[in-house]
């Protein structure tokens, strides 16, 4: 019994009834809380979707080098810091569900934006450095909606724990949402989103899906005018966001002038889990008029539409040069496919027995097979997977007479089949006297120049003997250029005059390329002062081999003691090729920049 003057359990003293038992959450009020949930979720699967589209949205200006990811993951680190720390402490002063839903429709206005910017904040971003450029791309594109993103989870703990009264319990389960929506934005974007959607796309799609979630949260929180402003504002931004993607069939007929007066015309544009990919019809200010592929920043093959004299890729018909130093090679592997050209002359030799051409991207394949008509048969084969992982569990011991490795894309090199245990495996797969012939793009001087030597080191380390051509446009030296290491446990010099069996007039003209550049360079190639060499092709195949054995040679313009042993243990080649990927940026981009950052 109550003291007289004193309260009962229930309010004025009387008694609560059965029927006046405080009741369970509404089925309104369960909705909302398993909404909040659902928030915390996708925006943690939002923020993984953000932070990987980030690498292929600087690519086509910095490749996909170290720099570029450790850019973008510090970025991300900070705008979630920020984030946060401005989440948390707006939510204590609006615990409110609408503020929440008001943040993630700002978000998603901010990625609209991005669409539409991302050509020109690219083009903005091309003339900055290979260090701090990728910072800064990555500060203008991701910096807010990463933000707005990191706001959520002290958003939800607040309104969690104030529902629950358990601050701990609350901020274990929204860390975990949080955490598991990351880990499935990660496996959607990675496995299915880059590859089949492609960037533009899914940012896109992202934006649509974030400003959904915050009209309904508006209209759960019941703030209906909010879900409308928000709704007519998202459109107003997302329609011409996603009016490139409406119409597939009319997404690439757009004609640009580029710079130095070349006209493309986009064919297709494909991602890949490996790089952003485009196929363009390209006509020259000469008239000429040729069929490029671009793996990220670099063109990786060009077919004319017909022979010009003089304008095959010099790589291509640079297999006839090294083969002047195997008396007859029969059996070949290719380490990388680009449009098939090297592959296609290959399987056109006479003697060719077999033709192995490996490459890891399967886009790539489609590409070639689709613009450039390779295709398998005779005696080649195509193999799509690592290169490195080919030679070690496929490739037949002793049983290629040349290896040519050509594998760049996206402006970076893979580092990992450079390493001395790389070199191992490939050595393991040749025949007695066979070739290992590696394209490298590197500097023959300066300081730049530490990446060509580590390659020779390395390369000596595992072959006996080895020499390196210079390859490219008639030029300086010291320059930026193709290179071709030869290497081999057999000594290697010219076992055949390379010229003489061959009646193409485009590979003699390329022989007059190579003594242009070899002749600039008098002392390395042991040209006397005074002496000259002739350039005619009729004269040079006259020359004596040993003669031209010598003149062909640059090794004097390196020094692999100088050079740093590549091991998979300490690979440094990713930073040491930031100088070459920035003479290559800086070379393609005023050529081909709005085919290159899109329009």
């Amino acid at each position: 019994m109550a003291k007289e003057g004193g309260r009962g359990p229930a309010a004025g003293g009387k008694k609560r009834g059965p029927e006046e038992a405080p009741s369970a959450p509404g089925a309104a009020e369960a909705w909302r809380r398993r909404y909040l949930a659902a928030t915390v979720f996708l925006s943690g699967a939002a923020v993984m979707v953000l932070e990987l589209l980030g690498t292929r949205l600087l690519a086509p200006v910095f490749g996909l080098s170290l720099y570029v990811w450790t850019a973008v993951i510090t970025v991300t680190l900070v705008a979630l810091a920020a984030g946060y720390w401005f989440g948390g402490t707006l939510a204590d002063r609006r615990p409110e569900a609408g503020t929440l839903y008001l943040v993630l429709a700002a978000v998603a206005i901010s990625l609209a934006l991005l669409v539409l910017a991302k050509g020109r904040a690219l083009d903005w971003m091309s003339g900055m450095g290979p260090r701090s450029g990728p910072l800064a791309g990555s500060a203008l594109l991701l910096l807010v909606p990463l933000f707005g993103l990191a706001t959520v989870p002290p958003f939800a703990v607040r309104l969690t724990a104030k529902e629950l009264g358990k601050v701990g319990g609350a901020a274990g389960r929204v860390s975990a949402l949080s955490t598991l929506g990351s880990v499935a934005g990660s496996i959607a974007t990675g496995f299915y989103l880059i590859p089949e959607v492609g960037v533009g796309l899914t940012l896109a799609c992202l934006a649509a899906g974030l400003l959904a979630l915050a009209v309904a949260g508006f209209v759960l929180s019941r703030r209906h005018g909010r879900a409308a402003l928000a709704g007519a504002a998202g459109i107003l931004f997302l329609l011409p966001a996603m009016s490139p993607y409406l119409s597939r069939a009319d997404r690439y007929p757009v004609r640009v002038a580029a710079g130095g007066g070349f006209e493309t015309r986009l064919l297709a544009e494909r991602s890949s889990p490996y790089a952003e990919l485009k196929v363009a019809d390209v006509v020259f200010p000469t008239g000429w008029r040729a069929r490029w592929m671009f793996i990220g920043q670099a063109p990786q093959t060009f077919r004319f539409e017909k022979d010009y004299l003089d304008r095959k890729p010099y790589y291509v018909d640079s297999v006839h040069l090294v083969e002047g130093f195997h008396p007859a090679p029969e059996r070949y592997l290719v380490i990388g496919l680009g449009g098939g050209e090297m592959t296609e002359l290959l399987r056109a030799k006479p003697g060719a027995s077999r033709v192995d051409v490996v490459e890891i991207d399967p886009e790539v394949v489609e590409l070639a097979r689709e613009f450039f008509g390779f295709e398998e048969g005779g005696p080649l084969r195509l193999f799509v997977q690592d290169g490195r992982d080919f030679v070690r569990r496929e490739a037949p011991r002793g049983g290629y007479d040349l290896v040519f490795f050509d594998a760049f894309g996206a402006g970076t090199a893979p580092f990992h089949l450079f390493s001395l245990e790389a070199l191992r495996e490939f050595r393991a797969v040749l025949a007695p006297g066979g070739l290992f012939v590696m394209n490298y793009l590197g500097f023959s001087g300066g300081p730049n120049r530490a990446s060509v030597d580590s390659i020779l080191r390395t390369v000596g380390e595992v072959f006996p003997s080895s020499r390196v051509i210079l390859g490219g446009e008639p030029g300086k030296p010291d320059g930026f250029a193709n290179y071709l290491v030869v290497a081999s446990d057999a000594p290697v010099r010219l076992a055949r005059h390379p010229f003489r069996y061959l009646s193409s007039p485009l590979f003699r003209s390329l022989v007059a390329k190579f003594f242009a550049i070899h002749v600039a360079t008098r002392r390395e190639a042991k040209i006397a002062p005074g002496e000259s060499l002739p350039g005619d092709p009729e004269e040079l195949e006259q020359m004596p081999l040993d003669r031209l054995d010598a003149v062909l040679d640059v090794g004097a313009l390196f020094d692999p003691e100088a050079g740093r042993l590549v091991t998979d243990d300490s690979n440094w080649l990713d930073v040491a090729n930031v100088a070459q990927n920035e003479a290559h940026r800086k070379a393609m981009l005023p050529l081909f920049r709005e085919l290159l950052l899109g329009r």
